[in-house]
Order: structure tokens, then sequence, then C-alpha cells
């Protein structure tokens, strides 16, 4: 989205710049307005700040490839070589790596004398799945069998005198592709990613000879580990046994090169934030003269009804706020992964990894082990992130009437009593807020945590914009970066930076110099750099890609085509999402279209668009945009892109300023190693 020209011009004298008449060049062609040459130990802090940022910007991208140690547990059973007992074990990805049974045929002989003669079964073994799904060895009448795959593997008599049968299976770990049929729009899928029929393997051995040598798409799911056999007696003790190593792939840790790495991220990150302050401080405005320092702005008057109401209200609402439909699924799956050690889907899809979106499920997990699991302590995150938000929007209201003393006449009895409109802009701001969050945001999803980073980038960006700070404008990257890692509709938290370019850029660029120019571009845009460093400092890209397999094996991607459905859903008469939330969309779009109408009359007119305002109005355009792009629940859809939207209202009723947006089971016997991987 480009601004109108005149809006161009604004955001150009709101970043301090302006365009120099060629009369009022000298003789050399130079600007005599223009600031002198920067020192050069501010060129060479500006330098040091664009290699800080290049070596950020490097490591970031090398992260997500850099090795990690997974683990490879295995479960053992018999606990007691000499009691088979039939265990209950649950795997979170229903089927194993790898399985090795051994039996003997002595033990065979035993089972055949108990009813129904099992030597050992990975489903219950009366149930239809235990020879379909499952496996389940049998003996009976001096004969073996082996039923799995949905078929009779081995049927042969027992040989006489002692011997021994193994039934080993390993598999690539692929899933099968159990999609429905697609339709003719759909992508064709890469059926490269999914299981073959050569992606697992089952063979049956006797005394190490290979009897059969099934190939297959997966082994045999296992349930649990059952016999017929109570017990066996101490000649044959030890004669039944089964190993299985379990898939737990996403359940990793960082290797000594990916920590080292790590680190060096970290340092630049803040290497380059330090060096950009400094640049700061030693800044010149246009004529000179040191900009100073710090830039104070009145907060509103504590007179202001929105000031204690609405906080008063959040605290009220954290404890009679009623559940919201995700508060037990997310909850429960940060509390597994503080068991596990991953952060996956706990409910389906075989455990599917969440990277890089895990660092929100790992704070709640840790905020879940400090004050319980009851529903009111776990919501005072979305509290703070709530008043957090709430002062953010505050903020960027202040900033954005700051300028000009503005009142209106409001009467009054008998007379005419002055009302200032910044205060009724607060006012209708903290109402609309309340209206947007309360429906919305008093749960455990991630959603308020992308709110909070989408109102604090637009506000990093206008204070950026109008101070010509650059660690501000780092800073309104990194708050984006921890945002865009924190839910997948925090792709979203590109619009205020897109949005902001026309601000940004003026901030960056040194006329006449593009090395410098780079070089600070390079520096600012690196607190993006934060993303990465969230999203895979304890993964890896194979987690995140595996995890999109596994998710596409069974459903298919939503596209933007999707989102024509999603606006179609907001009138609609269906379970999920109720009209409370659904009201804070329709405002928003309401509002987006007064903006649009504002934007054309502003040209109309040739008056120039204010700055906020237009930060506002297209970071809400834009977040609407980039929701077309993400997939999401359709019942929390909405509210990703109107993070913003209560101060865009706000800032509407001024009529020219403003911002807006719309929005296991534990096995018998484990343990476990570490390998590193790429």
């Amino acid at each position: 989205m480009t601004p109108p020209p005149d809006t161009l011009r604004d955001l150009a004298r709101t970043a301090g710049r302006t365009d120099v008449d060629p009369a009022h060049r000298d003789a050399s062609g130079d600007d005599p307005k223009a600031p002198p040459p920067a020192p050069e130990p501010r060129r060479r802090t500006a330098g040091l700040a664009g290699l800080a940022g290049l070596v950020a910007v490097v490591c970031a991208l090398l992260l997500p490839f850099a090795p990690v140690s997974v683990t490879e547990p295995t479960v053992s059973w018999p606990r007691d070589p000499a009691r088979p007992e039939s265990t209950l074990l649950t795997l979170t990805a229903y089927r194993p790596l790898a399985l090795d049974v051994r039996f003997s045929c002595d033990v065979a002989r035993l089972a055949q004398g108990r009813a129904p003669g099992v030597v050992v079964s990975t489903a219950l073994p009366a149930s239809p799945e235990a020879g379909s799904t499952g496996m389940i060895v049998t003996g009976f009448g001096d004969r073996v069998q082996v039923r799995a795959l949905d078929r009779l593997l081995l049927d042969e008599p027992l040989p006489a005198g002692p011997c021994e049968y193994r039934i080993t299976g390993r598999s690539a770990g692929l899933p099968s592709y159990v999609r429905p049929p697609l339709n003719p729009a759909d992508p064709a899928p890469d059926f490269d990613a999914f299981a073959g029929l050569d992606n697992a393997e089952l063979v049956i051995s006797r005394d190490g000879r290979d009897l059969v040598a099934a190939p297959a798409e997966q082994l045999p799911d296992v349930d649990v580990l059952a016999s017929s056999l109570p017990g066996l007696p101490a000649g044959v003790a030890g004669e039944l046994a089964v190993e299985l190593r379990v898939d737990d792939e996403f359940t990793s840790s960082p290797t000594p090169r990916k920590s080292v790495l790590t680190a060096v991220l970290v340092l630049a990150l803040l290497a380059t934030a330090v060096l950009l302050a400094r640049i700061d401080r030693t800044a010149l405005d246009r004529t000179g003269a040191a900009v100073p320092r710090r830039w104070r702005v009145g907060w509103p008057r504590i007179m202001d009804v929105a000031v204690p109401a609405v906080p008063a209200v959040l605290v009220c609402w954290t404890f009679v706020a009623p559940a919201t439909d995700d508060d037990g699924y997310f909850a429960t799956q940060a509390r597994n992964a503080t068991i596990s050690g991953e952060v996956g889907n706990y409910y389906q899809f075989y455990d599917q990894s969440f990277v890089p979106f895990t660092w929100v499920y790992q704070g709640l997990g840790w905020w879940q082990q400090l004050v319980g699991n009851a529903p009111v302590p776990q919501r005072i995150p979305a509290l703070v992130l709530g008043l957090l938000t709430w002062l953010v929007l505050r903020r960027f209201a202040v900033i954005a009437m700051a300028p000009p003393a503005i009142a209106a006449a409001a009467p009054t009895g008998g007379g005419v009593r002055v009302v200032p409109l910044a205060a009724a802009s607060h006012a209708v701001l903290g109402v609309v807020f309340l209206a947007w969050w309360l429906p919305q945001n008093m749960g455990v999803r991630p959603e308020a945590v992308v709110a909070l980073c989408g109102a604090a980038t637009m506000l990093a960006v206008l204070v950026a914009s109008r101070r010509q700070r650059l660690a501000v404008g780092w800073l309104a990257c990194a708050l984006a970066g921890v945002g865009f890692t924190a839910h997948p509709t925090g792709f979203t938290l590109l619009a205020p930076l897109l949005a902001g370019l026309p601000l940004l850029l003026p901030l960056v660029q040194v006329p006449g110099a593009r090395m410098a120019t780079a070089l600070r571009v390079l520096a600012v845009g690196s607190g993006g750099m934060v993303a990465p460093l969230l999203a895979f400092a304890d993964g890896a890209l194979r987690d995140f890609l595996r995890g999109q397999a596994i998710f596409l094996s069974i459903l298919g991607q939503e596209d933007w085509t999707d989102e024509f459905q999603r606006y179609g859903f907001l009138l609609d008469q269906i379970p999920m999402g109720n009209f409370a939330k659904r009201a804070a969309v329709l405002a928003c779009l309401v509002a987006l279209g007064w903006f649009a109408v504002l934007i054309v009359a502003a040209r109309v007119r040739r008056v120039a668009v204010p700055a906020p305002l237009w930060l506002a109005g297209s970071s809400t355009a834009l977040a609407f945009a980039a929701l077309s792009l993400t997939p999401s629940a359709t019942c929390a859809h909405g509210m990703r892109a109107t993070r913003d939207g209560p101060a865009c209202r706000s800032r509407s009723s001024r009529g020219t300023e403003g911002s807006a947006g719309w929005r296991t089971a534990n096995g018998p016997i484990r343990r476990g190693r570490g390998v590193a991987r790429r």
C-alpha cells in the first residue's frame, strides 16, 4: 500500500527531513542547511553496529540448520523376566521406529496351555485391531502364528527341541497419507514426504534364518504389551522379551555447537542495540544541534475516567470471565511440554511439533509449575498482557494527539464547558479496547502476545521516526520478531513494519552515502533476528518440516481462498465464535472503511494525512491481508488483525489521527541416549 504524495511529504516532515530547494544550495551544490558531516567516532560506531548486525543475521540464518541432540528412548518388557505381566503402553506416535521381539519355542508351547494362547500382542488380544493395525503372536496345536499388517505373516509347526523366534522391524518414521480426496483446485501433494510401501519392514526369523520379510507402510501399532502367560518357569525365564525404540524425535536439546551459535547471536543483537543507542546519543538535527536525549510527552491526566476504569475491569474480568473453548486444550499442551521436553500437539496429529511457535507454551508451562493449574492463576499472564497492551495503545494515542491542544465545546445545563477532545478520544479508546479484549483474550491462547507485540511495534515505529532514534527502530523490528514466533498469525506483525517504511526509511538513509545507509539498514533490521532466536534455539528446521508433513498427511493446508468463507462466517449462525467476538471484527471493518474514505477525501482536497493515522490504518489493512496467508481456527481468526483496532477508532473520533488493526503413559522401563542430527 503506497501512501499518496501529500502523505509522503507529511511523513518526511514527521521524520525530520524535507526536500531542499535547489535555490538554497551553495555553489558547490551542497545544502547549507544540511547537518554537518558525522564525526569520525560516530561513523566508526555506525560501522561497528552494521558489522554486529551482519553477524546477527548470519547466525540467525544458520541457527535452524544447526545440529540438535535428540533422545532415543527404548522400552524393554517385561520388567521381571520371570513374570511377563501385561502392560498398558500408549505411545504418543502410536507406533515405534523399531521393534525386537524374541521368544523361544518352549515359551510358545507354554502359551498353548493357557487360553487364548497369546505369546505376545501389541493390542488387546480380543480386539479386531490385534492382527490388523497391531501384531499378535499365538501358539496352539503345536503351531505358531504371527498376524500383523492385516494379514497372516507366519503359520508353521513348532520344531522339536529348543529354538528361538525373533521378529524385528524398522521404520523410516514417515507419516502415512490418509487425507480425504482432493478438490480439483487443491495443489497436488508431495508424496515423497509420506510413507510408501518401503517405509517399514517386518522380518521374522528362526534361529538366525529369515522366514518372512514383509515390507509395509508402517510398523504395527503398540497400545499394550500383553501375554497369556502369568509367569515363566525358572528354566525359561528371560526367553520372552520385547524391546521398542520409541518415536520421540521432536524432543531435542541444543548441541554445544548450536549453543555457541546461539550465544554469539545474542551477543551480536545486544551489541547492535547498544551501538545504535550510542549513535542516537550523539545525533544531530538539521541545524547541527544535538538532539535531546529524552523525549517527554505528557500522559493523560489522572482525572481521565479511562485511567482507572480499564485496569479495574480487566482485573474483575480475570475472576468472572467464563472459560474459553481452548483453555484446557492449550493449557494441557503447555503442561505436557514441561513433562516431555517438547512442544507438540498432545491431542492429535501424532504429537506434531509446534516448532517454531514454542516459546509461549514453554513460558505458560513454567507459569503452571509456579502457580498451579487453577483457571484464575492461569489467566494472570493474559491480564498482564492486557494491561500492557492498554498502556501501549494509550501511549500511541498520547503521542499522536500531543502536538495540537484541541478542545471541543459541549453544552451543559445553563452554560458551556470545555471538554478536551483528547480525553474524549481516550474514553473511546478505553470502551473499544474492552469490547475487543474481554471476549477474545482472557484465556491462555497465544494471540494475546501477538496483540501486545503488534501494538508495541506500531508505537516503536512512530517514536523512532519522530525522534530519529535508530535504537527504537531496532526495537520495533525486535518486537515484531517476538510476536512473529508466538503463533502462526504472528505473520501479521509484518504489517506495522511495512506500513511504517515511509517513516523508517528517512531514519536510516544517509544522503550521498550508500554504504552508510546499508550499514544502518542492516543494523536496524537485525532486530528482527530475535524471531529465529526464539524459534530455533531449542529446535531445528527438520522439526518444522516433519511436523508439517504429519499435518498435511491428514488435513490439507488452508489458503487465501478460505478467507472469503471466514468473512461469511461473521454473520452466520455457526457455533464457532460468539457474536461478542465478532462485534470487534465487524466494528474494525467499519473503521477501516471510514479510514479509506478519509484517505480519498484528503487526497481530493490535497490535505496531508497525519502520520499516526496513516500508520494505524495501513497497518490494519495489511494485517487483514496477512491473515489470508496464515492458518488458524475460525473461532479466533478475526481477533488477530484487530489488535490495533481500538486505537484506530479512538483516533478516528478526532478525524485526522489514528491507529487500527483485526486479529503418556509411562513405559515399563525406559532408557535413552542422545544422538546429533541436522
